[in-house]
């Protein structure tokens, strides 16, 4: 979350040097940003559509895939997003029998932790189709 808040800082900054003056829509920072950002994930929304995933749901299998165990806040920091989206994304998951969970012990402490189940076949589909939205959106 740090590197993200450290981003959008950097971001803000820029923008604040320079006057700020009416413009067209089209030539606006925000506007521009959102509607690249939206037809990203839309196009990653359908291709992702055919496994029954969305965008989110990849996000956090592909975090699982690397890390084997992560727990909804080390996810959170990764994507960028509120524990509270992951809880939520991972509960989704879980009701679809893509994702379990699995306690692991920790310094005498119980630490939840989310493991992949359901989903190692598709992984290798599922990154051809991303290398491929990768490839054709550089």
């Amino acid at each position: 979350m740090i590197f993200c808040r450290k981003k959008a800082t950097i971001i803000i900054s820029i923008l604040k040097e320079r006057t700020v003056n009416f413009m067209e829509l089209t030539q606006c920072i925000n506007y521009l940003l959102t509607t690249s950002q939206h037809t990203v994930f839309q196009f990653l929304s359908g291709k992702l559509s055919e496994y029954d995933l969305t965008p989110s749901q990849y996000g956090v299998l592909s975090c699982l895939w690397q890390r084997e165990f992560a727990t909804p806040k080390q996810i959170s920091e990764i994507l960028c997003l509120e524990t509270s989206t992951i809880s939520g994304v991972l509960d989704r998951m879980q009701k679809k029998g893509l994702i379990g969970k699995k306690s692991k012990e920790k310094g005498g402490n119980r630490e939840k932790n989310e493991r992949i189940e359901g989903a190692r076949l598709r992984r290798r589909s599922m990154n051809e189709k991303q290398m491929s939205l990768h490839d054709r959106q550089i």
